[in-house]
């Protein structure tokens, strides 16, 4: 795809962090040609500061992609987020960005966006399989095969620290119904933490126990 004025072709990419909003003209060869960023508001306002941060920007640009900090389902609506992006969970960001933007676009969870940058142009380009694992302001990650990022079914494949469990209340009544177990950073080691996650699978069984002692 060319721009709109026949030049040099490039993308808008846009990456929604729990912090902070950055923005940037990205050449096919991942070549970075401007940048901006600002700190990430609250939910309401995100698409707002998106925006604002893209305008000065979209006009050199041919598409969009969008990686954020959250689950995004195939339709580019943001299906889950952590509580550290209040009011994100439930925005149809691909919807608003192209009617916003005028520009075909993308939306990814950020890690799967960097598992994708890096099977296009980056170490896991000439890889068969590759496992993207980010480390930020919480714990991500993407599996990529023969190129493509795998999302899986409920779009958090290889996010190892934003995994769906089942609650213990909904276990027996609905094994279909999920919620998701976050990772982030500062909670990433330790018993607590631990007992956490197996509180999650339920009560271990005896010779279970006994393996973990």
């Amino acid at each position: 795809m060319t721009r709109p004025d026949g030049g040099v072709p490039l993308a808008l990419a846009v990456d929604i962090g729990r912090t902070k909003i950055a923005a940037g003209l990205v050449a096919a060869d991942g070549t970075l040609a401007e940048h901006r960023r600002t700190a990430t508001p609250t939910g309401p306002e995100i698409l707002g500061t998106v925006f604002e941060l893209a305008r000065p920007l979209m006009e050199r640009a041919a598409v969009c992609g969008i990686g954020t900090a959250s689950t995004v389902d195939p339709q580019g609506r943001i299906a889950s987020a952590t509580d550290l992006l209040t009011g994100w969970a439930g925005t149809d960001a691909k919807g608003a960005a192209e009617r916003t933007l005028a520009l075909p676009t993308v939306v990814l969870n950020d890690c799967h966006a960097a598992g994708a940058a890096g099977a296009r142009a980056g170490a896991a380009r000439d890889a068969r399989t590759a496992l993207v694992v980010a480390v930020g302001t919480g714990i991500g990650g993407a599996v990529c095969v023969e190129g493509r990022v795998r999302t899986g079914v409920s779009g958090t494949a290889g996010s190892i620290g934003h995994l769906p469990v089942l609650s213990r209340q909904r276990r027996r009544a609905d094994r279909r119904r999920v919620r998701h177990c976050v990772v982030r950073r500062r909670r990433l080691a330790g018993p607590q933490h631990r007992r956490r996650l197996f509180d999650h699978r339920g009560p271990r069984r005896a010779e279970d126990r006994q393996g973990a002692a």
